[in-house]
């Protein structure tokens, strides 16, 4: 049966650094977080990953390139996309599918199982983790284990999305 975990051990994202009053992701914890993954660490992978870090909008490789960019205007789209290759493969961060058929991959630094909305706007909200915890607890498990019967598979982890349009009360994203 699958189990949700809420935490994973995987670096804080810039929010939840601020949210525990910790400093900002420094060269020398992105090292060594590149290191217990086996990546190489550049200034120009450090850069990108510390932008994504810092986002919570969920950026495309392009709008990653604009942040970065800023720092280092040296920094190409090819060295965004394969960063974000790197980092992927190493579990430092996921990557999203596009809202649409036709839409950019967006990629995240929260690497924890965590509920996503995704707007008509084409904006992805990270759902509040307790509501998240608890929309994925209240998963009747004997329908889970109907499908695992029926496909003959073992459901070892639930990535939900919700779709939904953003209303007029909403006052940015969740914390």
């Amino acid at each position: 049966m699958f189990r949700f975990s809420d935490r994973t051990g995987t670096i804080p994202t810039m929010q939840e650094s601020r949210q525990q009053e910790m400093p900002v992701l420094s060269d020398e914890h992105i090292r060594g977080a590149f290191r217990q993954r086996g990546l190489r660490f550049t200034r120009q992978r450090a850069s990108i990953f510390r932008a994504l870090a810092a986002s919570t909008s969920h950026p495309t490789a392009d709008e990653l390139l604009a942040f970065v960019r800023d720092e280092d205007p040296r920094v190409s789209l090819a060295t965004v996309y394969n960063t974000l290759d790197a980092l992927t493969d190493r579990g430092l961060c996921r990557r999203l599918p596009g809202t649409s058929s036709s839409s950019a991959c967006r990629y995240d630094a929260d690497t924890r199982h965590h509920v996503h909305l995704i707007a008509e706007t084409g904006q992805i909200l990270d759902v509040p983790p307790e509501l998240g915890v608890d929309l994925i607890a209240h998963l009747p498990a004997r329908t889970v284990a109907e499908i695992e019967r029926r496909l003959g598979v073992e459901v070892t982890q639930v990535d939900l999305r919700l779709i939904g349009r953003v209303t007029a009360n909403h006052a940015g994203f969740p914390s």
